[in-house]
């Protein structure tokens, strides 16, 4: 049963353990004037103010200045994060077409490289420099590729047009084996004065260095030209037929 005469700071207080949103508060609208001068007396309850509340936030009332934690799904009406200082995101994230997304930094040609520890930084694009067949070199910092310097992966074949080796000290560097298509050249060590790389065994193309003589004498053929010889005589062997149908192997000088 009601009961009258009560002030209302003589109520009872609440416990907060009781307090739910079926809970009944006395309000008065003082613009009707229906039971008292000071206007009528209504109820309304904890769920009706905690909704209007909520829904004149940013409007009759101010905006909250942080947001804590959002419980709700599909926030319709999130315009702006400011500085997002952590996101944890449960599951596949679709951001939609690539126009969604902005990252500041980084210039033109540029990609998303990863250091592998989650972090990530812009890197050099890694598209090929051009011609087709071109071997690839480091051109400040980028891919490039030049026509004078290409491989043929068809023929196994590399082409330059030019090899600067600078200087080599053949007493600091040597050259155990070195194969290119029939050029064959291992274990040469260091040669002495006036020696020539030649080859030393014909059936592995092998080179090796070789004296040269160091005078010559000139040789006068009967077709009247000539040609610079080793004083040494170079013989060959001719075989002569004899009437018993044998061979003779003798000895002549080449001239």
């Amino acid at each position: 049963m009601a009961t009258r005469g009560v002030k209302i700071t003589g109520l009872n207080n609440l416990a907060n353990v009781d307090l739910n949103g079926n809970i009944v508060i006395p309000v008065v609208d003082p613009t009707v004037t229906l039971a008292t001068p000071d206007g009528q007396t209504l109820r309304s309850n904890v769920n009706q103010i905690g909704n209007y509340i909520l829904n004149e936030a940013g409007n009759l009332f101010p905006s909250a200045n942080v947001a804590n934690t959002v419980k709700n799904n599909a926030q319709p009406n999130i315009t702006s994060t400011g500085t997002l200082i952590g996101l944890n995101v449960a599951g596949i994230s679709n951001l939609g077409a690539v126009g969604n997304v902005r990252i500041t930094g980084g210039t033109s040609g540029q990609t998303l490289t990863t250091y592998g520890n989650g972090l990530l930084y812009w890197g050099t694009d890694s598209t090929p420099g051009q011609p087709n067949n071109s071997v690839q070199f480091n051109s400040s910092n980028a891919f490039a590729g030049s026509a004078n310097f290409t491989f043929d992966s068809s023929t196994s074949t590399l082409s330059i047009t030019n090899i600067n080796a600078g200087n080599i000290d053949a007493n600091s560097a040597t050259v155990d084996t070195l194969t290119v298509g029939n050029f064959h050249l291992a274990n040469v060590g260091n040669g002495t004065v006036q020696q020539v790389l030649g080859i030393v065994n014909q059936s592995t193309q092998q080179l090796g260095w070789k004296t040269v003589p160091v005078y010559y004498v000139t040789v006068n053929l009967r077709d009247s030209t000539s040609y610079l010889s080793s004083p040494d005589p170079v013989l060959r062997v001719y075989p002569v037929g004899q009437r018993d149908g044998t061979y003779l192997d003798l000895n002549v000088t080449q001239i």
